[in-house]
């Protein structure tokens, strides 16, 4: 899903985007945990556009029901209730992506343990680090979907230990990211890589 605010209201919406993304500290954080590709200012614009536009809706739902039926109550109810959804609408797509990436984060942590453990195995039995993290780039599911962008930041050029960092720079879990960091040490130590991972095994 594209999270951008039409270009036609862009322009109006992002000044305002950047004096409330100073609310918002965690955004970016959290829109990388997410494995959203949102500027953060951008997201937030988006978040105002559709919060805005469900109280407008809502707002010009009352008032023609009330014009409509000659009831007073639901153009007044609307004018009452509009600010109340529209600030809800906010906060529920501009916390969106903390939520999902701490859900993803916990199903790193659920499955981390077993895709280690497979890696372990498979490093063991004399396969390179490389090979055993794409061996673990499935199965595992959002722990191998973090395998998977590592082994492709790899094919794609970078250095290993960068493609790790990259990936402690982008993933909440805090139990992924000290795993990886002994990784990165073993590697750049030159240490057993397998004598590692039988530590995090444990």
């Amino acid at each position: 899903m594209d999270y951008q605010a039409p270009d036609v209201v862009k322009p109006y919406l992002l000044p305002l985007a950047e004096s409330i993304h100073g609310f918002l500290p965690g955004m970016e954080d959290d829109l990388r945990g997410a494995r959203m590709e949102n500027d953060p200012e951008e997201y937030i614009a988006f978040s105002v556009f559709k919060s805005l536009q469900a109280g407008l809706v809502l707002l010009a739902s009352g008032i023609g029901f009330g014009y409509m039926f000659e009831i007073e109550l639901f153009t007044t109810g609307s004018l009452i209730v509009t600010p109340v959804v529209t600030g809800f609408v906010f906060i529920s797509i501009a916390f969106r992506p903390k939520i999902k990436a701490k859900r993803i984060s916990r199903n790193i942590e659920k499955n981390l343990p077993y895709a280690l453990r497979h890696m372990l195995i498979e490093v063991s039995s004399g396969i390179s680090l490389y090979q055993a993290m794409v061996s673990v780039s499935e199965d595992y599911e959002e722990a191998s979907d973090e395998f998977e962008k590592i082994v492709s930041d790899i094919q794609g050029g970078k250095a290993q230990v960068e493609a790790l960092e990259d990936s402690i720079a982008r993933t909440q879990s805090q139990m992924y990211r000290r795993s990886m960091w002994q990784l990165i040490n073993s590697i750049k130590s030159g240490a057993n890589v397998t004598q590692t991972l039988e530590t995090l095994v444990d």
